[in-house]
């Protein structure tokens, strides 16, 4: 669960939009763009990798929308899961569905045998991001029951909070140098297995998203500051 909270809000960047160059700010909004996001644990191993491609764009009720499909990848490189998703960007921000991506890290091996089902906001991100803005909080709620519908075996809610939009920062990862924006955020995990409620763990998140090539890193904090994990973007073709 630990990992698939992370590969899902590491995706809350990539977008689409009734003009390209205003949605470039977040993502290559793009047909044929293809990269790699790798993950690591804080001493710098390999944890895993996600493969992204944009497969169509195309307008829909006015608004740009992209489909994009992502592989999962574990650490020897062993392909788990694929899984298709969908951006949206009209009305002067961009949009993504945290629930459309839920099988995309792996989720369904580890929960073989179960149904998921899962109900959210969407994670807006502003087009035309300013330094100090505060960006709207985003909930999701994950509910696993047995198979066939049966009774509930567990229920997780993420919180989402203190969206901020800190300012620029020049990043430099094995794709290339980049001059990002550093977006902070909060995450709080609520879960309940059988009835009983497990204390969740609080993390921080810094993501930076380059103009044209989205979130290029990420960084994960526990409550006391201590770097927990990381993300880089390694590929990127076009």
């Amino acid at each position: 669960m630990k990992h698939l909270i992370k590969i899902l809000l590491l995706l809350g960047v990539f977008c689409s939009g009734s003009i390209a160059q205003d949605c470039n700010v977040y993502f290559p909004f793009e047909e044929g763009v293809s990269f790699e996001v790798t993950n690591y644990n804080a001493r710098g191993k390999k944890q895993g990798t996600v493969s992204y491609a944009v497969k169509e764009v195309s307008t829909v009720d006015g608004k740009q929308q992209a489909i994009v499909s992502s592989q999962y990848a574990d650490k020897k490189g062993n392909e788990q899961n694929d899984a298709d998703f969908k951006m949206i960007c009209g009305d002067d921000k961009v949009s993504l569905d945290l629930t459309s991506i839920l099988f995309t890290a792996g989720v369904s091996q580890a929960t073989e045998g179960m149904e998921i089902s899962a109900d959210g906001d969407l994670l807006d991100f502003p087009l035309n991001p300013q330094e100090g803005q505060s960006l709207p909080d985003s909930k999701m709620d994950i509910k696993f029951s047995g198979e066939g519908g049966g009774s509930d075996i567990a229920n997780v809610v993420v919180n989402v909070t203190n969206r901020k939009i800190e300012g620029k920062e020049e990043v430099e990862c094995p794709a290339g140098k980049f001059e990002a924006w550093k977006i902070s955020y909060d995450v709080q995990v609520e879960t309940e297995v059988m009835g009983i409620k497990v204390p969740g763990a609080k993390t921080q998140s810094i993501d930076f998203i380059a103009p044209g090539h989205g979130n290029v890193r990420n960084e994960v904090y526990n409550k006391n500051g201590k770097l927990q994990s990381y993300s880089e973007l390694t590929e990127f073709s076009r």
